[in-house]
């Protein structure tokens, strides 16, 4: 039944014309759904639900938020993805419910420093705008879980992000990064790790201190070397490494006893380190596309490995023991 009225709400409110001041004030509607209306204004009926806890305005071509919005005193949820806004709506600032934001697809320049008074804030979505700096003042959102800021024009992160101590998962893809910064290592509740398609050339030695990271995605970048500190990711279950610039990998890289997934394709490795034997877990291992002329003995006795692939390394002698490997139903391509 909520469902229903929420959708004749919304039929209603884009077609009618008069004035929220002319109409009572509705207490019992929580969800409202304005998503690909082609609007490029908030039907002023909107703000007369005083109740309102999530609010979406997806595809439209809205570019900006009329006052008023700061009348919904119990929002918590605001999608206002794939719109035309290029400034940051300020009367968000003064909505202290709120707890997830979704701004992603827009034009937006720049955030301000006001955003720290959203101390309820839990998700904050950014992706593909047009953002060049970020405030210091984010660092202040301490409840915050989740912060997706990838396909902007970020080239570093403020280090005041460190206080970012609830922060589980960091999407920084597509950008101009050309390094992570050492504080990263204070992030001790991160989860996953999303950082492809940047211009970073390393590790920090403080990514160790990352004990609860699972999932680590840093394919297209320009990683040479991997610090010997990866070896105390002691959660990380997926660890991908596709079109990088390493030539080796440290022993350490066998210490990640969780690790479920290695993707080490188009590198420039010529060897593989005989501790990778002990990665129990290592359910698929991608080793194609580097300078491999051989392979450590100790990958046969990885007892869960699934699928090896070494395709394109062309001097790479095959080894006896992959037909052992190809029996117990590892598939293998070669």
């Amino acid at each position: 039944m909520n469902f229903l009225r929420s959708i004749f709400l919304a039929i209603t409110m884009i077609v009618s014309t008069g004035s929220a001041a002319d109409k009572p004030k509705d207490s019992t509607l929580m969800t409202l759904n304005l998503s690909n209306q082609q609007l490029s204004n908030v039907p002023e009926d909107v703000f007369s639900h005083s109740s309102l806890e999530e609010l979406w305005l997806d595809d439209n071509q809205i570019r900006e938020l009329p006052n008023a919005i700061a009348e919904l005193t119990a929002l918590k949820r605001l999608s206002i993805y794939k719109n035309q806004l290029s400034v940051f709506p300020k009367m968000l600032l003064q909505m202290v419910t709120l707890e997830r934001i979704n701004a992603s697809q827009n034009r937006l320049e720049s955030i301000p420093a006001e955003i720290k008074n959203l101390a309820n804030l839990q998700v904050l979505d950014l992706n593909y705008n047009e953002l060049r700096c970020l405030p210091d003042e984010l660092g202040e959102l301490y409840n915050l879980r989740f912060l997706y800021l990838a396909s902007n024009h970020l080239s570093t992160l403020p280090e005041a992000l460190r206080s970012l101590k609830s922060l589980a998962y960091l999407n920084i893809t597509h950008n101009g990064m050309n390094a992570l910064q050492e504080w990263i290592g204070a992030w001790d509740n991160l989860v996953e790790l999303r950082m492809q398609n940047n211009n970073v050339s390393s590790f920090p030695d403080s990514i160790g201190n990352l004990k609860q990271l699972k999932e680590l995605y840093a394919m297209n970048n320009q990683i040479r070397v991997l610090p010997q500190s990866i070896g105390y990711l002691e959660s990380l279950r997926k660890f991908m490494l596709e079109n990088n610039q390493l030539k080796t990998l440290p022993d350490s890289i066998g210490c990640l006893e969780n690790l479920t997934d290695l993707d080490l394709r188009t590198n420039k490795l010529h060897s593989i380190p005989e501790t990778i034997g002990n990665l129990k877990k290592l359910r698929y291992l991608d080793l194609r596309d580097n300078r491999l002329t051989s392979l450590p003995d100790s990958i046969r006795s990885l007892p869960n490995l699934e699928k090896l692939d070494v395709r394109l390394n062309k001097n790479l002698e095959i080894p006896s023991w992959f037909q052992e490997l190809e029996q117990r139903g590892c598939i293998i391509y070669y």
